[in-house]
Formats: structure tokens, C-alpha cells, sequence
């Protein structure tokens, strides 16, 4: 007698689940909408290995600046000294989706920026940006909020660090 009671709760709890989920869905109201978009429609792909993404431009002086992007935290890229409005950029190859960009600061841990704006292209010519937040000691850990289509990556100091920035790992979810 208990166990038909079980089942007859669990499968009322489905049925009104299922009723709840479907009448939203007529209604049209309840759930957010991840992505939308308003112009020409951009798929996005699964995140390409760390190996594939290439940093196709930088500014500030950074030193072996590929290694911000080379799959490996043990080594790691240096501005120079003065590198207010630095940047780097990274092209993924094609467009993904990202919500989270982390900056790992590798050994250097006290070498991170005061502020950081993320911006993000699907061209690499016109670029919108997303955020602009704390750094970090080890890592900053920039949150973009909603679900971002991109192809193309931009890092910027906005407002530097006593020391220069260093950036070993640049991580995306």
C-alpha cells in the first residue's frame, strides 16, 4: 500500500511538472531566452582546443605573448612596466560561446591589473565590450553575465597594477 503511494506521488509530481513546463511554454512567458539575436544569425561551435586559438595582436609590450594562449600555466606572458590600456586579443578561429573569462597569473601573483574590460568581435573589426571588473591576485575571474557569441577575444588594463601585468593562462567557460 505505501509503495503505490510512492509511485502515485511521484507520477503526480511529473504530471504537473510536465503541465507547468508545457503551459509556460504556450504562454510564452516564464523562461529567459539564453541567446537572441537582432540581425544576422551567428552559430556558434563547441570552445576549440587552447592549441587552436591564436593571440593576433597585443599592445602594452608583452613579452612572448603567445604563451597567454599556449595550453600551458607554467609559462607565461610580462608587459612592460607602464601598460595602462595594454591589451591582447586571441581568435579562436570560429565563433563560440563564453559567459566566464579566468586570467591565471601564473607564479607572479601579485602582476595583475587593477581593472580589466573583456571585449568580444565576431569580425575582428568592430568589438562591443562585455565588461570591465577587478583583477585579481592568481587569477581574475571575469564574469560576462548572459551567454556571449564571439569569435574574437579582447583583454584590456584599464587601470594597472603596481606591477606588470602577467598573464600565464587566459581560461574560458
Amino acid at each position: 500500500n505505501m509503495v503505490v503511494r510512492s509511485h502515485i506521488h511521484c507520477f503526480v509530481g511529473i504530471v504537473i511538472t510536465v503541465v507547468f513546463v508545457a503551459g509556460v511554454s504556450v504562454l510564452g512567458r516564464g523562461f529567459p531566452r539564453i541567446y537572441h539575436h537582432s540581425g544576422e544569425r551567428v552559430l556558434a561551435s563547441p570552445m576549440p582546443p587552447v592549441k587552436q586559438w591564436r593571440v593576433t595582436g597585443a599592445t602594452g609590450g608583452f613579452k612572448n605573448i603567445y604563451r597567454a594562449a599556449d595550453g600551458d600555466a607554467s609559462t607565461l606572458t610580462v608587459s612592460a612596466g607602464q601598460y595602462r590600456n595594454a591589451s591582447i586579443t586571441i581568435d579562436f578561429g570560429q565563433p563560440i560561446f563564453c559567459n566566464l573569462v579566468i586570467i591565471s597569473h601564473g607564479e607572479r601573483d601579485l602582476c595583475f591589473c587593477r581593472k580589466v574590460g573583456v571585449s568580444t568581435s565576431i569580425d575582428g573589426q568592430r568589438y562591443t565590450q562585455r565588461y570591465v571588473g577587478h583583477g585579481n591576485r592568481y587569477v581574475s575571474a571575469l564574469w560576462l553575465g548572459n551567454p556571449t557569441v564571439a569569435r574574437y577575444l579582447r583583454l584590456t588594463a584599464m587601470v594597472p597594477g603596481d606591477k606588470p601585468w602577467s598573464i600565464a593562462e587566459i581560461y574560458l567557460q
